[in-house]
């Protein structure tokens, strides 16, 4: 299947699962999703020879010493349960090779389209390890409502802003503190993963995707004010659209 018959199906068939679908110039296709992630999870449960010993028994692979995890006697980091998966395949290429990437969501249906590199492709993982499956941090999640991973880091913190301000009623001081704990928590939760992922990766893709990840939640603090009134122009700017025939209604005025 070419790239434009892959794309084709991807838009017409809703039975295909959301998730990233990385397609490649020599025709390979990847596709990352949260089935597939729980399924080598479940299956890694099952069998931890799937992980090889000299990795499962390295100290930076043990859980970070604030992770609630350890409370429950787990060992396993749930931020590393999104790269596992790929490892194999997606550690082959450098984080400037060259891929399209297609983010398709199920709810509400959604399929954006962009070419690009690796390590900014893989910003879905990575907002996934440090957000989602990382213990720690799966408080954040829903500070990252909305947010296109595919989209440039501007775009992403307009969004992480707004969901800042909404969060918290438009409070100032609780802005500016969960903005301080946030970025001090995603960046102790990213030195430890990247530690995890210099062990089991051989080129620099997902170590660049992580660190990515990391340095916006840095810019989050940079330009505040300015950056959160552009995010208010940007979002009821999407509300003023009128199409030829009048089918949607200026909401916004």
């Amino acid at each position: 299947m070419d790239k434009d018959a892959f794309i084709s199906n991807l838009q017409t068939n809703s039975s295909k699962e959301e998730g990233l679908y990385l397609i490649f110039p020599e025709g390979k296709f990847i596709s990352i999703t949260p089935q597939k992630i729980e399924e080598y999870f479940q299956a890694f449960l099952r069998d931890p020879s799937l992980f090889p010993p000299s990795v499962r028994e390295a100290e930076d692979l043990n859980l970070c010493e604030h992770c609630p995890s350890r409370l429950k006697g787990e060992t396993f980091c749930g931020g590393l349960k999104p790269v596992l998966p790929f490892l194999n395949e997606v550690d082959t290429y450098m984080s400037y090779d060259k891929v399209t990437a297609v983010l398709k969501t199920t709810d509400p249906s959604f399929l954006s389209i962009v070419d690009t590199d690796m390590q900014n492709a893989l910003k879905y993982v990575s907002i996934l390890g440090l957000m989602y499956y990382c213990k720690t941090n799966s408080r954040y999640w829903k500070n990252f409502f909305g947010v296109n991973p595919l989209e440039n880091a501007k775009q992403i913190i307009s969004q992480v802003y707004l969901n800042f301000f909404w969060l918290n009623a438009g409070d100032e001081d609780k802005i500016r503190e969960d903005i301080k704990a946030f970025r001090s928590e995603i960046t102790s939760s990213t030195q430890c993963l990247v530690k995890r992922l210099r062990i089991i990766c051989k080129n620099d893709v997902f170590l660049n995707a992580f660190v990515n990840a990391q340095v916006i939640t840095e810019l989050l603090s940079m330009n505040r004010d300015g950056v959160l009134n552009e995010s208010f122009e940007k979002h009821f700017n999407r509300f003023n659209i009128v199409d030829d025939v009048g089918l949607y209604s200026n909401v916004a005025k």
